[in-house]
């Protein structure tokens, strides 16, 4: 049986051996894109090349690259769902297409990797009243001997593939294609289908109830959207993307990837550390492993927990794997079975994305973390019992119907009940109020008491008839407060409903996970893309803004010191921020001399100027590179200024400008700490630009 870092290195000689250059793994933060949060997909790093830009290392490609997908976090839980995860992956830039990609595909499949070709089948694009079906990937699998049974043909939902999904989302210039999915069959015998909820629906590829699971997708990029439909590209693509997780469970032949070797290290600790079995806790302990080794991958990267950005997700992934641990066992030392996490995770991938020395440095952040959540769990505590005062006022007093009382606690009340019983609520108070009622009681006993002569007919009905209609239902706190409790403060679900329920209150469940949905939308839309344009922009104002930080990198040098590295930058079309090494709060002064600096160079509008050059070559030359590992021995280095007398030079994938003064000038707006060391800066381009 092989290993994950057999098989990563496989299919890395595989199709290196098919002519296929080998690059690096870019991170997990995309570098100066501001159109997505994380790398999401392996083809995300290749967006420019599969558009057209030359690579430097040729038009066949291969690697495996890191993801992490941040709408994926609530599916954490099932036997295949994760949010970190490896995409082996292999192109063609306007080379080989469907021929020889399925072939080498089936090749590898079966012949390297040892799986049936009984155990594979195949799905491929329908075909619709714009697209042809695509029967020649149809027919290539069936030649290499894949049975017709075995080959499904999907719609565009499911078969067609563009960075904004269906063809009706692609915006002009957007290129797209039918694809191939390839899926594993762990087998009828395992009944997996008559034990899941879609037992009473016939079996298929797609079909979510873990006999299929998914390892590879073959994306023919084909079209072009025009503004009178769709035209063949030019140059067609090969865009190859399989998940090393899925791959290894199909090579043991079981469909829990968390029992393969890039998990079960991180599941056996937590057995040890919490007294605990997975077969009793197998969501939990599978999003506690998922989510400690995001984590980790992601603090490697550069991210810290935070409240924006990349680092929100940091910390919920944290504080969901925390509240996850609390569910299965008492040990107290939460920090400690982190630690214990961090280790596991970076022996597993020891030699290939961490090295031992990397441990202190993410336990640092992480145990901080947690031990700050420790105290947001004690605020929440402390929340949930404030409201549930106030809960149990509104349940022991909405009967008797002390007016004055409600009207006291109306603002919370406001805030935790549904819509429908705050109406019912205000309605009260207004009646109320217009009569000065102090309190109102229906039984006979107490219906003598004193009250205002005036309030009776048409008040004194609708009065009594709301007090009837709020007694009806319990009172149902609404879906934003429980949302809010959950998410924010890592209040799990069932354990505020247990407390409601002991107190005669109802949960909105439905408007929560409505809630949820909401939040999963935006997730998503962070993960695939944050602007219009998908997940490269290269709009003309980024593209400046993108020139800008290379001249302002170059300008924090000449005033601060040579020790100003880059740490960090994002563009968006509204400003540039940019991150760098530094211990102490620039002045007025050095803030004035970095933006004349950066504005003197604009001005001069100096050339711009890409080369292919060896890496090692131009970092001795003096040029500066931001992740300088993740670049590959042949990579684009951009010049800004004459090449025998230049004033920047950087490795980067661009875009650039021509020349500087296409830039007309920049303004510093803001200068602060981001972490200790690190300062960051804002700046905008002139607002006529």
């Amino acid at each position: 049986m092989i290993t994950s870092f057999q098989l990563r290195q496989q299919f890395l000689d595989f199709f290196a051996s098919k002519g296929h250059a080998v690059i690096p793994s870019a991170p997990l933060v995309p570098e100066n894109d501001p159109t997505t949060l994380f790398t999401g997909a392996g083809m995300q790093p290749m967006v420019p090349y599969l558009l057209g830009q030359p690579h430097p290392l040729g038009t066949r490609l291969v690697d495996s690259q890191k993801c992490f997908r941040s709408q994926d976090i609530e599916e954490v839980g099932d036997n295949r769902h994760d949010t970190f995860f490896e995409m082996l992956g292999n192109w063609s830039l306007g080379d080989y297409f469907k021929e020889e990609q399925i072939s080498w595909l089936y090749e590898f499949l079966t012949k390297h990797l040892g799986l049936s070709k009984d155990k594979l089948w195949v799905s491929v694009f329908a075909g619709d009243e714009i697209i042809p079906r695509d029967d020649i990937t149809a027919s290539i699998w069936e030649k290499l001997g894949i049975s017709k049974d075995k080959i499904h043909f999907y719609d565009e939902n499911k078969n067609w593939w563009s960075r904004t999904g269906i063809k009706s989302n692609m915006p002009i210039g957007e290129p797209g294609g039918p694809d191939s999915e390839v899926f594993y069959d762990f087998g009828v015998e395992r009944k997996l289908h008559e034990k899941s909820v879609y037992s009473d629906h016939p079996c298929h590829p797609n079909c979510d109830c873990g006999r299929f699971l998914e390892i590879g997708n073959s994306v023919f990029m084909t079209y072009q959207r025009t503004a009178t439909g769709f035209e063949p590209l030019a140059k067609k693509n090969i865009d190859f993307g399989g998940g090393l997780e899925r791959m290894i469970a199909a090579v043991n032949d079981d469909p829990d990837i968390f029992k393969t070797d890039l998990f079960k290290p991180i599941i056996d600790m937590l057995e040890k550390t919490s007294g605990s079995s997975y077969s009793d806790y197998p969501a939990e302990m599978r999003v506690i492993a998922d989510h400690i080794k995001a984590s980790v991958f992601l603090v490697k990267d550069g991210v810290r927990p935070s409240n924006k950005a990349q680092g929100y997700f940091l910390r919920r992934l944290l504080r969901r794997a925390v509240v996850k641990l609390q569910e299965i066992t008492d040990n107290t030392d939460i920090s400690g079975t982190f630690s214990e996490g961090i280790k596991s995770v970076i022996n597993i991938y020891l030699d290939i994305y961490f090295k031992v020395d990397d441990f202190n440095a993410i336990e640092s952040v992480i145990s901080e973390e947690i031990v700050r959540f420790e105290k947001v769990i004690s605020s929440a505590s402390r929340e949930v019992e404030s409201i549930n005062k106030v809960i149990d006022f509104i349940s022991k007093n909405r009967f008797s119907g002390n007016i004055s009382l409600l009207m006291s606690k109306m603002e919370k009340i406001r805030l935790y009940v549904i819509p429908k019983q705050q109406a019912l609520i205000i309605k009260i108070i207004d009646i109320g109020n217009k009569y000065g009622i102090k309190s109102y009681y229906v039984n006979n006993e107490l219906e003598n008491l004193p009250r205002n002569p005036e309030f009776s007919g048409d008040d004194e009905k609708i009065f009594k008839d709301t007090i009837d209609e709020l007694k009806k239902n319990p009172i149902t706190l609404n879906s934003f407060w429980v949302f809010r409790i959950v998410s924010s403060f890592g209040m799990p679900l069932e354990i505020l409903e247990e407390e409601a329920k002991e107190r005669n209150i109802a949960i909105d469940i439905a408007g929560y996970y409505e809630e949820v949905a909401k939040h999963k939308k935006l997730s998503r839309t962070a993960g695939k893309g944050m602007f219009k344009g998908g997940l490269q922009d290269q709009s003309e104002i980024t593209t400046k803004y993108h020139t800008a930080t290379h001249l302002l990198h170059k300008a924090l040098r000449i005033v601060l010191g040579d020790h100003v590295q880059q740490k960090g930058s994002n563009i968006t079309s509204e400003r540039l921020r940019f991150d760098f090494s530094h211990d102490a709060k620039l002045t007025p002064e050095q803030i004035s001399q970095v933006e004349k600096i950066v504005n003197e160079k604009i001005s001069a509008d100096l050339p711009v100027t890409r080369q292919e050059m060896n890496k090692h070559q131009a970092l001795s030359e003096g040029a500066l590179a931001f992740f300088p590992e993740k670049y590959p021995e042949i990579s684009s280095v951009y010049t800004i200024g004459p090449l025998d007398d230049w004033f920047s030079k950087e490795l980067c994938g661009g875009p650039h400008v021509s020349s500087t003064g296409v830039i007309r000038g920049i303004k510093i707006i803001k200068e602060e700490s981001a972490g200790a060391g690190i300062r960051r800066i804002y700046a905008k381009l002139p607002v006529a630009s």
